[in-house]
């Protein structure tokens, strides 16, 4: 083997520290056995860029959207367009924090620790996205919708109690 110069290949690589006669000999005698995806240069390391993608389904985050429709339907109250509307627009941003909490869950903490060290998320931040992931997927998408409901049709609901006090009379 030629002196052990470590430019090139990396330590464990059957490659590494070979170069001229003895490298092109390995070539002949053997197969490539590495695929290399990237390559650092001396001083390049910083450049380097890469992409990932991140599927996220908003449906899963969304299906307190037909539950408070239904919820409203069923009180047939008067104004109920409006208390439709008004009751998207505030479910809508917890939707987008059940949607943003799976993004960054997917980003920081699924694709294992070689990609989700590369995030630059510290520890504490990671433990904050699990939080806010189990928060946007278990707790929100069915309480909001129905403390909106509750808090919109206040009246129908004090109305129905006072009709339950009277059936119990």
């Amino acid at each position: 083997m030629a002196s052990a110069d470590p430019r090139g290949y990396l330590p464990g690589d059957p490659r590494y520290g070979l170069s001229g006669d003895t490298l092109r000999q390995y070539y002949r005698e053997k197969p490539a056995q590495w695929v290399i995806f990237a390559w650092d240069k001396p001083g390049q390391a910083s450049a380097q860029s890469g992409n990932i993608t991140v599927d996220v389904n908003a449906l899963l985050y969304a299906f307190g959207l037909p539950l408070y429709v239904a919820l409203v339907l069923a009180a047939r109250e008067p104004g109920w367009m409006r208390k439709l509307a008004l009751g998207y627009a505030v479910i809508m941003p917890f939707v987008a924090w059940g949607v943003l909490a799976d993004f960054l869950k997917n980003v920081a903490i699924t694709p294992g620790p070689l990609v989700a060290s590369q995030t630059g998320f510290s520890a504490w931040q990671r433990e904050a996205i699990v939080f806010a992931f189990q928060m946007g997927t278990l707790i929100l998408p069915t309480v909001v919708p129905a403390v909106t409901w509750v808090i919109a049709h206040r009246q129908f609901l004090e109305r129905l109690r006072g009709r339950m006090e009277e059936a119990s009379r």
